[in-house]
């Protein structure tokens, strides 16, 4: 069926996109290790599939560098008001 797309804010070290297709709605996105940074995207995966088994991450659908596919969760970032907010953060 029809794939689109549509870019993602954020992201200082990779591109992120929202995708959706008859299967669902996933965040795609692609970036590169920088030993520079501390970046290495291969322990970056093992922790998203380890946050995903603990249920506090969305699941991966697929990974090959530099391309990491999760489900898509809607929501907002949190900014410093609401790390703040005691009700919010026990949610």
């Amino acid at each position: 069926g029809p794939v689109t797309t549509e870019p993602l804010a954020g992201g200082l070290t990779n591109v992120n996109f929202k995708v959706r297709d008859a299967q669902g709605t996933f965040a795609a996105r692609a970036g590169e290790d920088d030993p520079r940074l501390g970046i290495d995207r291969r322990s970056e995966l093992g922790c998203a599939h380890l946050a995903a088994r603990l249920g506090i991450a969305p699941a991966v659908v697929f990974a090959e560098p530099p391309w990491m596919v999760t489900t898509f969760v809607a929501g907002r970032t949190l900014d410093g008001a609401a790390l703040h907010d005691r009700d919010r953060l026990r949610r």
